[in-house]
C-alpha cells in the first residue's frame, strides 16, 4: 500500500501489539489526537476503578497525577472518579462546550477509524499510516551517521531550549512524583511539553513518555534515539558504550520529511475540519494545501475548528505561503523534497475580490471563537468574588462555583441553596 511497507508494519506492531511501557516514543503532543496513543498513557492506571478504554474513547489521556485525566480537545481535567461513573456523561456534565462532546468537527482519530468503509476509512488510514511512518523515521536525527560520535546537526529541533536553564524552567507544571528529577532530565536534553510526563529533546526532537522511578535519562534517550547528536556527545566519555544498531535497510541518519502525494491531498479535503472550513467560505484548494503543510510539519492535523481556522488564516497571508502539491510518485509517501506549485488555472480559480471578502469573513469567525473561549474562561471564576478561580466542590450537590475564600463563609450553595454538608478540593490542572 505504501513504499515503506516493512517500516510501516514494524511501527504498527509497536503501537498495537507492544505493551504500553515499551511504546514510549512520540512526535509531539498532537499524537494524543489518536485514541490509540491516548490509551498508551494509561500504563499506570487502576483498571479496577474505571476502564481506561472508555476514558480514551471520550478524549481523555492520563496526566499521571492520582486519577486525573485531561481531554486533549477542551483541555478540561476530571478526577476523583467513583466506580460505575460514565466518562462520556461526566465529560458532558462538566465541560458541555467541549467540541468532542457537542459533536463539532475535531481532529480525533478513533481506534477503529481506519477500518471504516468509503472515503472516511481511507482518510483515517492515510493519517494512521503517515503517523506510523513518521514515528519510525523519527528514531534518527539528521546529520549523523554510525561512528560519527561528535557530529552535530546544522539546526536543533527546538533551539529555544538549548540551555539547561531554559529546559529546567519548563518542568514547573510537570507532576513532581513521576520519574527522574527535572534537573537530570534537563541535563539529558529534555524539556517538558506541558502534557503529563511527555518530554522532548531540544536537539533531535524525539519524545518519550511513561517515565519510571530509577531510570537514567541519558540511557533512555540513547535507547530510543540512538543517533541524537546531543545524547551521543553527552555520553562520549563512556568508551564501553556500543555503537547504535539500525533496522534493516537503514544506513543511518534521519531520512527527511515525508511528502504527501497528490491523491492523498484530495483525501485531506474530506476531513470534517476541512469540510467545515469550506462551508465557512475558504477555497477548497487553500484548505487542502494548508492541511497538507500542517500534516507534513506536525505529523497530525488540528485539534479543533478554531486551530484549523487560525492555521488557514496564517497560511493565506500574502507572501507567507504558496499552495503546493506534490509531484506524482509511485510511492504513497515520498521522501523527495521536489515540489511543484499549482497550475495557473488552479491559481486563478479565486479572484482577488472574493479572496479579500472571504479572508475578512474568516477573521470575524476567529474573533467570535476567541470571544467564546473568553466566555468559557469567565465561567471558571468564582460566582461570588468574580476574581479567583473556582476550587471547591460543595457536598452533597457537587456544584463547583466558589473559590476557597468564598466557600469558607457559605452555609448554602449559591446555585441550588441546598445546605452545605461538606466540601472537596480537587487538584485542578490547567
Amino acid at each position: 500500500m505504501i513504499g515503506m511497507k516493512n517500516e510501516e508494519q514494524c511501527s504498527r506492531d509497536r503501537v498495537e501489539e507492544s505493551s504500553p511501557r515499551e511504546q514510549r516514543c512520540f512526535l509531539s503532543p498532537l499524537d494524543l489526537l489518536f485514541e490509540a496513543v491516548r490509551r498508551l498513557t494509561f500504563a499506570r492506571w487502576d483498571e479496577s476503578q474505571l476502564s481506561s478504554t472508555q476514558l480514551a474513547q471520550s478524549g481523555f489521556f492520563f496526566t499521571g497525577v492520582k486519577d486525573h485525566v485531561q481531554c486533549i480537545f477542551c483541555l478540561g481535567v476530571l478526577g476523583c472518579w467513583s466506580p460505575g461513573e460514565q466518562p462520556d456523561e461526566e465529560h458532558r456534565k462538566q465541560f458541555p462546550e467541549c467540541p468532542l462532546v457537542t459533536g463539532a468537527p475535531t481532529g480525533n482519530i478513533p481506534v477503529d477509524a481506519s477500518s471504516r468503509e468509503g472515503t472516511e476509512g481511507r482518510l483515517y488510514q492515510l493519517l494512521r499510516e503517515y503517523y506510523l511512518l513518521r514515528l519510525s523515521n523519527m528514531q534518527f536525527s539528521e546529520g549523523i551517521s554510525p561512528g560519527a560520535g561528535s557530529a552535530w546537526p546544522l539546526t536543533d529541533a527546538y533551539p529555544q531550549f538549548q540551555t539547561p536553564a531554559s529546559r529546567l524552567a519548563t518542568f514547573a507544571g510537570r507532576p513532581a512524583d513521576v520519574g527522574p528529577s527535572p534537573r537530570d532530565l534537563a541535563a539529558a536534553g529534555f524539556f517538558h511539553t506541558g502534557k503529563a510526563d511527555w518530554l522532548q529533546c531540544f536537539c533531535c526532537g524525539g519524545g518519550i513518555f511513561g517515565w519510571q522511578e530509577g531510570e537514567q535519562p541519558l540511557e533512555v534517550h540513547l535507547r530510543y534515539y540512538p543517533l541524537c547528536p546531543f545524547a551521543r556527545v553527552a555520553a562520549a566519555p563512556d568508551p564501553s558504550r556500543p555503537e547504535p544498531s539500525f533496522p534493516p535497510g537503514v544506513a543511518g541518519g534521519y531520512k527527511g520529511a515525508l511528502a504527501i502525494q497528490t491523491e492523498d491531498v484530495e483525501l485531506l479535503g474530506q476531513h470534517p475540519l476541512a469540510k467545515r472550513l469550506v462551508e465557512m467560505g475558504v477555497p477548497q484548494t487553500v484548505v487542502k494545501s494548508a492541511f497538507k503543510q500542517r500534516l507534513e510539519t506536525y505529523g497530525a492535523l488540528c485539534r479543533t475548528i478554531l486551530e484549523a481556522v487560525e492555521w488557514t488564516v496564517e497560511y493565506k497571508k500574502p507572501g507567507k505561503h504558496s499552495p503546493q502539491l506534490v509531484a506524482p510518485s509511485t510511492n504513497r509517501f515520498s521522501h523527495s523534497h521536489s515540489l511543484q506549485t499549482e497550475s495557473p488555472h488552479q491559481q486563478n480559480l479565486n479572484p482577488s475580490s472574493t479572496y479579500d471578502e472571504k479572508a475578512e469573513k474568516l477573521r470575524r469567525e476567529v474573533e467570535d471563537l476567541k470571544q467564546q473561549i473568553q466566555a468559557q474562561e469567565d465561567r471558571l471564576l468564582c460566582r461570588v468574588c468574580k476574581q479567583d478561580r473556582v476550587a471547591i466542590v460543595l457536598q452533597p450537590c457537587s456544584h463547583m462555583h466558589l473559590c476557597v475564600s468564598c466557600a469558607r463563609s457559605r452555609d448554602t450553595c449559591p446555585s441550588c441553596e441546598i445546605v452545605i454538608r461538606g466540601t472537596l478540593r480537587p487538584r485542578i490542572l490547567v
